[in-house]
């Protein structure tokens, strides 16, 4: 094979990946909707430990996992982990308030027996 030829079948190299560092992003909205079920649903202090203790274990375990089965999922940077830990804190305050004005789901779903 020539040169000019060998370099058609080259497989062209990638642009590294750049973890996400986006304050707010369309994963925003899940944390925010996450947020809102568990702190309708469990103790809110609970919650924020649960939404808080996730976003390492993404990072480190999750996303380096599935990166090996070529999937990109939770490759982010510190501000990004931060902002969805306060998306999910505000989600979980909003759920607070549902269970406190509305009941809790399992009391709501009582009525409909």
């Amino acid at each position: 094979m020539t040169e000019q030829q060998n370099r058609h079948h080259e497989v062209p190299e990638r642009q590294p990946l750049r973890r996400n560092a986006r304050l707010y992003d369309a994963w925003s909205n899940v944390h925010i909707l996450t947020g809102i079920l568990i702190g309708w649903t469990i103790n809110p202090l609970v919650a924020l430990i649960l939404v808080a203790l996730y976003e390492p274990i993404e990072v480190f375990a999750v996303s380096p996992f599935l990166m090996k089965r070529g999937v990109i999922f939770g490759y982010e940077a510190l501000p990004n982990s931060l902002s969805d830990i306060f998306f999910g804190a505000i989600g979980i305050v909003i759920g607070f308030l549902f269970a406190q004005h509305l009941g809790h789901p399992q009391d709501i779903l009582l009525l409909f027996r």
